[in-house]
C-alpha cells in the first residue's frame, strides 16, 4: 500500500521535473529488493505501472533493463572470482563448495533467458577442471527441471498448424483479419517508437491480446507460459495492443450516413411491423465486472451487487456498434449516463427525422422511443406497441450478448485503472465491428435483464410521437382459443 501511495504521488510529479521523482522512487524500490523473486519483480512492476501514467512506461522500462543488467553483471563477476577457489576445493569435499556456488547462482539467475544461462556455463566451465564437468550439468539439470513450465513455440510452430475454425475457436477472428491488424500494428507509431531490439513481432502481441480478450479466466500468468513471455512484457504488450486497437474507433465505430440511416429505417420497422419508418438504431447499456478499484469503490456496486463499469451502445440492425461511451461506475442509472453522455446534446444533429428503440430506464424524447409504462391500465394499442418495440430493440440485447461471447473477458475483465479499462472495452468493440458474425459458431445466450422504472419525466414531445406510432399499429390478432 505504501508503495502504490509513494508511485501515485511520483506519478503526478514526473511531469514537473521529467520524471525525476518517479525515478528515484524506482531506483530505490529496484535496490532494496535487489534480492526478490520474479514473481516479485513481476508484481512490483505491475504496481508501479497500474498507478503511473502511459507516458511513464518507457523510464520503467529502461530503469528495470538497468537493473537486470547491473544484477546479472555481479553475479558473473562473483562468480569469476570465486569459482577457482571453489574448483580446487571441490576434489577435497566431493564438489560441495562449488555446488553450493553454482546453486546460489541458479537460484539468483532465475529469471534470466536461456542465453544467459549458456554464458553463466561457459564462465564456470572455463574457470573450472574437466573433472567438474560431470557435477555442472547435473547442477543445470536440475536448474532445467525447476524452470517454469512454459510452452516453447506455441506461436511458430503450433498455431500456424490450426485449421480456420480451431483458430477462430482460440483467437476468435478470422485469420485474415489477424494477418492485416499485426501488420497495421507493426506501421503505428507505437510500434515504431519501441527499441529495435526490443520489439516482438506484431503477430506476437495481436496473438497475446486476442488470447487474453477471448478467453474469461486467462491471466497475464497464463499467457507467460503459453508464449513464453515474462510477465512483464505480457503487461506491455496488453496495453500497447489495447491502445492501438482503441484508437481505430473513430474509423470504426461512426455514426451512419443519411443513406446508411435510410437502409436502417426500412430494416427495422419491416422487421417489427412498424408503419412508421424513422428508427435508426438500438440503445442501451450494460455492466462489464470489474475488481474493486482503489477508491469510491461504493460508487461502482450496481443494483445486483455487482463491482462493475457501465457501457452504453447505440446499435444498428446489422448489430454494429455505431455509438459507444464507456467509463462511469456500475451505480450509475443508464438515464443518468445517457444524459451524461456526448450523444446525448448531438442527438438532434444526428438523428434529424430518426430516432432510437431504447427500453423503461430512458426518457421518452422525440429522437428516443420508449415503451408505455405498464401501471395496469394499458389499452390493447399501447399493449400491441409496447410488444412490438421490443422486438425491435432486443437488437441491442443481441449485440451485446455477441460482444461479449466473442470476448469473453468483458464478463469479468482484470484489467486494473479506469483508463485501461475503457481502453480495452473499446477495442473489443472495435473488433467487434470489423469481424463478421459468423466467425464463431455459437448462439450467444441473451439475457434480457430486468429494467428499473423510469425515473425521469417523459417530455410532451416524445409522447406525442409515441402515440402517434402507437395509433398507426394495425391491431393485434388475438389467438383463437382451442376449446
Amino acid at each position: 500500500m505504501s508503495l502504490q501511495r509513494s508511485v501515485n504521488g511520483a506519478s503526478a510529479c514526473s511531469s514537473e521535473d521529467d520524471g525525476g521523482v518517479l525515478r528515484g522512487i524506482v531506483t530505490e524500490l529496484m535496490e532494496t529488493s535487489s534480492d526478490s523473486s520474479e514473481s516479485d519483480d513481476d508484481e512490483i512492476y505491475q504496481i508501479v505501472m497500474d498507478n503511473s501514467d502511459s507516458d511513464d512506461e518507457d523510464l520503467l522500462e529502461e530503469l528495470l533493463r538497468d537493473r537486470e543488467r547491473n544484477k546479472r553483471n555481479s553475479i558473473k563477476n562473483y562468480l569469476e572470482e570465486v569459482v577457482n577457489g571453489a574448483s580446487a576445493c571441490s576434489s577435497e569435499d566431493d564438489g560441495g563448495v562449488l555446488r553450493g556456488i553454482v546453486t546460489e547462482l541458479m537460484e539468483t539467475s532465475s529469471d534470466s533467458s536461456e542465453s544467459d544461462d549458456d554464458e553463466i556455463y561457459q564462465i564456470v566451465m572455463d574457470n573450472s577442471d574437466s573433472d567438474d564437468e560431470d557435477l555442472l550439468e547435473e547442477l543445470l539439470r536440475d536448474r532445467e527441471r525447476k524452470k517454469r513450465n512454459s510452452i516453447k513455440n506455441y506461436l511458430e510452430e503450433v498455431v500456424p498448424t490450426y485449421t480456420e475454425a480451431e483458430f477462430k475457436m482460440h483467437f476468435r477472428i478470422s485469420k485474415e483479419l489477424f494477418l492485416n491488424l499485426s501488420a497495421k500494428f507493426e506501421e503505428s507509431d507505437i510500434y515504431k517508437s519501441l527499441r529495435v531490439d526490443k520489439r516482438l513481432p506484431g503477430k506476437t502481441n495481436m496473438a497475446v491480446f486476442l488470447w487474453f480478450a477471448g478467453h474469461e479466466a486467462c491471466s497475464f500468468r497464463d499467457l507467460s507460459d503459453r508464449f513464453n513471455i515474462s510477465l512483464s512484457t505480457v503487461s506491455r504488450m496488453v496495453n500497447r495492443t489495447t491502445v492501438f486497437i482503441s484508437s481505430l474507433s473513430p474509423e470504426v465505430i461512426r455514426w451512419p450516413t443519411e443513406e446508411k440511416k435510410r437502409d436502417s429505417a426500412l430494416f427495422l420497422p419491416e422487421k417489427v411491423a412498424l408503419q412508421k419508418q424513422s428508427v435508426s438504431g438500438c440503445i442501451d447499456g450494460t455492466h462489464i465486472v470489474i475488481d474493486p478499484p482503489a477508491e469510491r469503490k461504493d460508487d461502482y456496486i450496481d443494483r445486483k451487487g455487482n463491482i462493475t463499469l457501465t457501457m452504453q451502445a447505440i446499435c444498428d440492425e446489422n448489430k454494429k456498434f455505431i455509438n459507444i461511451f464507456v467509463g462511469f461506475p456500475g451505480s450509475s442509472h443508464d438515464s443518468w449516463v445517457f444524459q451524461n453522455s456526448p450523444i446525448y446534446q448531438k442527438l438532434s444533429s444526428y438523428c434529424g427525422d430518426y430516432y432510437l428503440l431504447g427500453d423503461s430506464a430512458y426518457p421518452c424524447t422525440q429522437y428516443v422511443i420508449t415503451p408505455y409504462k405498464d401501471n395496469g391500465h394499458l389499452t390493447a394499442a399501447q399493449k400491441n406497441f409496447n410488444v412490438k418495440l421490443s422486438s425491435g430493440r432486443v437488437a441491442i440485447e443481441h449485440t451485446f450478448g455477441i460482444l461479449k461471447q466473442r470476448f469473453r473477458q468483458l464478463y469479468y475483465c482484470k484489467l486494473r485503472g479506469s483508463r485501461k479499462l475503457c481502453h480495452f472495452i473499446r477495442a473489443c468493440c472495435v473488433l467487434h465491428n470489423i469481424a463478421n458474425e459468423s466467425d464463431l459458431e455459437f448462439s450467444p445466450e441473451v439475457l434480457i435483464e430486468e429494467r428499473a422504472e423510469n425515473e425521469c419525466g417523459e417530455t410532451a414531445r416524445g409522447n406525442s410521437v409515441r402515440d402517434a406510432i402507437c395509433m398507426d399499429l394495425p391491431p393485434r390478432q388475438q389467438s383463437r382459443s382451442i376449446p
